[in-house]
């Protein structure tokens, strides 16, 4: 699996967790990340009697959050974001608790190596996959004051079930006739969405109702519809449970529609 190694000015620490703790005095504070040197562990193909031993392996991707507790008169604030290089998020506390996590797939740690080599036959026989682990550094900085003045929130990009056992980073394929479910991520500080849909096939033309997102509460009863195409970020209305991406176009067989989804984090 992937591994986050998280460092502040003081630790630095392999661990596939970590956290920066810290009491301060009463105010605002922004949390930023960077991520940097991304390897591949073990760095070069290690099978004995492979064409390609010493190869060196290319990293997977990675897929790092952060939670983020702010602590004001012993009440906590918890929010929850995407780590990427320049993320960061502002909130008012006299003590923070920030823990990096490493939501990576299995799917995406691992490493193809050697795909077959016509003419050469590995030890033992027939092509081989070296599955290994991508290790990264993510440094939390944390200080004093609010996030500079930008039309982008702090983000979360959820996994979203491809409906056979596996997940898609931010990303939804729903066919003609049919919908995908979202659910909205609970006590993570989630306010708003920008959702993108595209087809993967030539349409002739698609009119307003063929796309929609719904915003549903648990009870199934809807709060909000509407068309992706025309808006950015929407609020969410407090009572959501789920988004439903829909795909109500049948002009045609084999037609999908591909959502992105990205939730806007208060702070």
């Amino acid at each position: 699996m992937s591994r986050a190694v998280v460092s502040n000015v003081i630790s630095k620490t392999n661990v596939s967790s970590q956290k920066l703790q810290e009491k301060v005095e009463l105010g605002s504070y922004t949390v930023q990340f960077s991520v940097t040197n991304i390897r591949a562990l073990p760095p070069t193909d290690n099978v004995i009697g492979s064409p390609f031993f010493g190869t060196p392996i290319t990293p997977g991707n990675i897929t790092p959050s952060a939670e983020i507790s702010w602590t004001l008169t012993g009440v906590t604030f918890r929010r929850q974001i995407s780590v990427f290089n320049g993320a960061s998020i502002s909130g008012v506390a006299e003590h923070v608790v920030v823990r990096v996590f490493d939501e990576t797939p299995v799917s995406d740690q691992s490493v193809i190596v050697d795909p077959g080599f016509p003419g050469q036959l590995p030890n033992p026989p027939g092509p081989h996959i070296t599955y290994g682990s991508t290790e990264y550094d993510v440094t939390i900085a944390l200080a004093k004051g609010v996030r500079g003045s930008v039309s982008q929130p702090p983000i979360y990009v959820p996994f979203i079930s491809d409906g056979a056992g596996g997940f898609r980073f931010g990303t939804a394929i729903v066919g003609p006739a049919s919908f995908k479910v979202v659910p909205i991520p609970q006590n993570a500080g989630i306010t708003t969405v920008q959702i993108t849909a595209y087809t993967s096939g030539t349409l002739t033309s698609m009119t307003e109702k063929d796309i929609e997102v719904t915003q549903i509460e648990a009870a199934g009863a809807l709060l909000k519809t509407y068309d992706p195409r025309l808006l950015g970020y929407v609020p969410i209305s407090p009572q959501t449970d789920h988004l439903e991406l829909v795909n109500h176009f049948a002009g045609g067989s084999g037609v999908n529609i591909i959502f992105s989804v990205t939730f806007g984090v208060d702070g």
